[in-house]
């Protein structure tokens, strides 16, 4: 369990943040009846882990708050799009002690939540940012979900 110094920064970091950014950006945007809101959530959001209490809460909230701002901003020229992701190769649990990962993987195989031990690129996700904000006016992805492949395996 997280001090609760830790849980506040998780949920400043991937809830508040976003919604304060976004509420300070809304009315230029609306003025200009363009402009694409892209949220990136975590699969953390549908499948809680357990050692991400925090995380994922802040992220099932975050994925609240775009829908609701989908509905508020529609007919606006806003687009709202929420990218969900799996397992990213980034900074996250890079300082854990190597005790806890194997705690957190160990527990994740055992409530089913590691399929494998895949973890995509950080640039599929900005793949997936630029495709969303480039598609065709008139269209939105209200969401995309993005997993890691499992390694290919040699015969």
């Amino acid at each position: 369990m997280v001090g609760t110094e830790d849980l506040e920064a998780e949920v400043t970091t991937n809830l508040l943040g976003p919604m304060y950014v976004t509420r300070r950006s809304i009315p230029s945007m609306i003025e200009q009846r363009s402009g694409d809101l892209v949220f990136i959530s975590s699969d953390t959001a549908r499948a809680p882990r357990p050692f991400q209490a925090g995380y994922s809460a802040a992220k099932a909230g975050l994925e609240t708050y775009a829908r609701a701002l989908a509905m508020e901003l529609e007919g606006t020229g806003l687009r709202v799009t929420t990218i969900r992701m799996g397992p990213t190769a980034t900074e996250f649990g890079r300082d854990w002690p190597a005790a806890i990962v194997k705690r957190v993987l160990e527990s994740w195989k055992h409530f089913g939540l590691q399929r494998n031990l895949a973890f995509m690129d950080p640039d599929v996700v900005a793949t997936a940012v630029v495709h969303a904000v480039t598609a065709p006016r008139g269209a939105t992805f209200a969401s995309i979900e993005l997993q890691p492949e499992a390694p290919t395996q040699s015969s």
